[in-house]
């Protein structure tokens, strides 16, 4: 990202496959009918992270649109393709973030004590305060960043044995 002096790779993007986090700040555009990522090495779409089975545990993508997806099921985002290859969690934005209004989320993300094992409760707590910040000062733009980045989540597996006991 603009705040690095690294550049984030496929070789890195794979090492982080079975990760506690994977964290990427890079651009997001279009590849075909899918988005993909712009690594400094090329890009990556949806597809290819199911295949490779890129799962970390927990996935922020600081990127704009990183949620969005193209088409209209919704599967072609970024953040569909973690939850599909067994991402928990992901952090994504629905929409164009400034950078340093995106960083300054993250680090505030980052500070909070329960973003590991309770991250929607994290990032509902930072934009709340953020919210607020940007009420008390009329500063619109934070108030588009803030309310950008949602967290999507696996739903918990079903037992068999639960959806046969259902009533009819």
């Amino acid at each position: 990202g603009a705040y690095t002096s690294l550049s984030a790779t496929r070789d890195q993007l794979w090492a982080a496959r079975d990760a506690s986090l994977l964290h990427v700040a890079a651009d997001v555009g279009q590849l075909g009918r899918w988005r993909a990522l712009h690594l400094a090495d090329g890009e990556v779409g949806p597809s290819e992270m199911i295949r490779q089975r890129l799962g970390p545990r927990i996935a922020v993508l600081a990127s704009c649109g990183s949620a969005a997806a193209l088409d209209e099921e919704g599967w072609g985002s970024i953040a569909a393709a973690l939850l599909e290859s067994g991402t928990a969690a992901v952090i994504a934005t629905d929409r164009s973030v400034d950078d340093s209004e995106a960083l300054s989320l993250m680090r505030d993300f980052y500070a909070q004590l329960d973003w590991r094992t309770d991250p929607p409760r994290a990032l509902a707590r930072v934009q709340a305060l953020a919210a607020g910040v940007a009420a008390s000062s009329n500063a619109t733009t934070q108030v588009g960043a803030w309310a950008a980045f949602s967290v999507l989540e696996r739903p918990p597996a079903v037992a068999a044995s639960s959806l046969s006991s259902r009533p009819q």
